[in-house]
């Protein structure tokens, strides 16, 4: 027996370390993009303290992941490989606590191997969480699910509040992460229904009634933080639920990205670098994917009756409230489309492998003496069992194999390899904070998607928008070029003075603009002084402190705001500047 149980853990083993290196190579492969490089700025710039930590994110309340972010940034900053290894060990003991847990529930059986394999290999899993900004929230969330119900179901044999204390402690883990970490007590209520001692008639009365103070310990838990959420973030839905939208996005959520890539069929990603998708699947695969699901549904309900009715129900709860909160929240803004983004629906892969075991196998504690089964069935099942786990961790291998290569960010990894090499040969320059590429930070992030924070969080950071005669902006491959010009130009209007344009005292000489423009624009300045020394322009929002050189200078300032004139004034008693000419517009190269 020691031998057969031997056998069965090493190939659980076998099972969580292949597909964990593959997953590993391909994160220190990638790099950050996006999201990760407004997490790690803020992390520079704002952290550690707790207005930084409990800011609202997009409506994400996510502490924890902040303080990783910090903590990271602080050490290795843009150091892509320092950041994922907290992520991997979060991902490797993930795996070894739900073989814990498993055969906790169910003893060391090599059925267990099924659905172990359906999660350690996942391409709905290993995929998504390659992105650094995702990943820190969903692998300390199912770490944080697993930890909770081990604690719980210690709770549940001995009986000891030290598992319950410990199974709440996991959940609090959890939220400072994620806010899906705010289902896990419906899974340990659920569990809770499914371990109820044989004989327990109905079984959800007595999960309520014999742990009622659990319950409302939890419960308190969850005001708490929905109070706290509610009190830092706007938490809202901007626009209306699309309802017709719906059973679209619920197919595209739960077959197309769940079903479709779990049972090892394969899929392949749209086309784009840095994609958490998967293309919309053949509609035969569809087809077989939800004749196995119903297939395995209803021999799970010949098999197990009532206790396969409440695992069924408990998964069919979870994934009703996946596709909730996407519709609420996601799916008027992008529509169905949404539904093949398998970050919204990943950490249901977890809940799956852990309720379809009670559908077939019946726990340790709940079973009987039966007469042993026919050694023919046996030798059997056993062929089969071997040919089924080793296909579908074939399959979803192959998936995520193909589909991680679009989730290494080459391309805003060889942007800010390049900027760095570049800037480390000349330290001295200033950088105009302009837009970086599409592919390093979308547009949907706005006046954020700029230069400052792709590299402002490096310990030798550029200096950003300082004002100057020389002033230098990065291409599209991360090379620093110097600004030649303006263009979408808007002049100032010509000065009074002849000769001299507009006279630079210590009071203000005011330079009107032909017409008023709004938003982040470059001011360019021409004058010329006898005597240097400082000055203060402003311009709309900006007011800044610049130096005025000796002789015919050019002044490149960096502005803001809705402008319709520039201001400037000496701030010594000096004999007078001459501003000669004022131009407003984008810097050309």
């Amino acid at each position: 027996m020691r031998r057969k149980h031997g056998a069965v853990h090493l190939a659980a083993l076998i099972a969580a370390m292949v597909p964990f290196g593959v997953h590993a190579w391909y994160a220190l492969q990638g790099f950050f993009a996006h999201d990760d490089f407004l997490i790690t700025y803020r992390a520079a710039t704002e952290g550690p303290g707790l207005a930084y930590l409990f800011q609202d994110y997009n409506d994400h309340l996510s502490p924890g992941v902040f303080a990783l972010a910090w903590a990271v940034t602080e050490i290795a900053p843009l150091n892509f490989a320092a950041a994922m290894l907290p992520l991997l060990a979060m991902q490797a003991a993930t795996s070894v606590v739900l073989w814990l847990l498993l055969v906790r529930w169910f003893g060391v059986r090599w059925p267990l191997l099924l659905p172990f394999v359906v999660f350690t290999c996942s391409p709905v899993v290993l995929t998504p969480t390659l992105w650094w900004a995702y990943g820190v929230q969903l692998l300390p969330t199912m770490l944080a699910m697993v930890g909770a119900l081990f604690a719980h179901t210690g709770y549940l044999r001995d009986g000891r509040t030290s598992q319950a204390v410990a199974g709440l402690l996991w959940t609090a883990a959890g939220l400072l992460f994620y806010e899906k970490a705010g289902l896990v007590p419906l899974l340990l209520f659920g569990v809770t229904v499914l371990l109820a001692p044989a004989g327990q008639r109905p079984p959800i009365i007595w999960a309520a009634r014999s742990h009622v103070r659990v319950w409302l310990a939890y419960g308190a838990l969850l005001a708490a933080y929905v109070v706290v959420y509610l009190a830092l973030t706007d938490g809202s839905p901007r626009e209306p639920v699309a309802t017709r939208a719906v059973p679209e996005l619920a197919w595209r959520m739960i077959v197309d990205s769940l079903l479709v890539p779990s049972l090892g069929l394969p899929v392949d990603a749209p086309d784009g670098d840095g994609a958490a998708q998967v293309a919309a699947p053949p509609v035969a695969f569809e087809v077989v994917a939800v004749a196995v699901g119903v297939v395995v549904l209803v021999a799970g309900w010949l098999v197990g009756r009532r206790r396969a009715s409440y695992a069924w129900a408990l998964l069919g709860t979870y994934l009703v409230i996946d596709v909730a909160l996407v519709a609420v929240t996601r799916l008027a803004l992008v529509g169905p489309a949404i539904g093949t983004d398998m970050r919204y629906i990943a950490d249901a892969v977890l809940v799956m492998v852990l309720c379809a075991p009670f559908a077939f196998l019946t726990p340790r504690g709940q079973r009987m003496v039966l007469t042993p089964a026919p050694q023919r069935r046996a030798r059997l099942g056993a062929p089969v069992l071997a040919v089924v786990v080793l296909a579908v961790a074939i399959g979803t291998m192959a998936s995520t194999m193909r589909l991680a290569p679009e989730m290494r960010f080459s391309a805003s990894r060889d942007y800010v390899t390049t900027a760095r090499a570049a800037l480390a040969e000349r330290g001295d320059i200033v950088l105009y904070d302009a837009r970086v590429p599409r592919e390093v930070m979308t547009p949907w992030f706005g006046p954020d998607r700029v230069t400052s924070r792709v590299l402002g969080q490096l310990h030798d950071a550029p200096r950003f928008d300082a004002p100057g005669s020389q002033l230098y902006v990065l291409d599209r491959t991360g090379r620093p070029t110097e600004v030649a010009g303006i263009v979408d130009a808007v002049a100032g209007v010509a000065g009074p003075v002849d000769e001299c344009g507009y006279a630079v005292t210590d009071r203000w000489s005011v330079i009107p603009l032909t017409s008023t423009v709004d938003g982040r624009r470059l001011a360019r300045l021409r004058y010329f002084t006898a005597r240097s020394g400082p000055a203060t322009v402003i311009a709309g929002s900006t007011r800044t402190r610049v130096h005025l050189d000796e002789g015919a200078n050019r002044l490149y300032v960096p502005i803001d705001g809705v402008v319709s004139r520039v201001e400037i004034k000496r701030n010594t008693p000096v004999e007078a500047a001459c501003v000669t000419g004022v131009v407003v517009g984008r810097p050309v190269t």
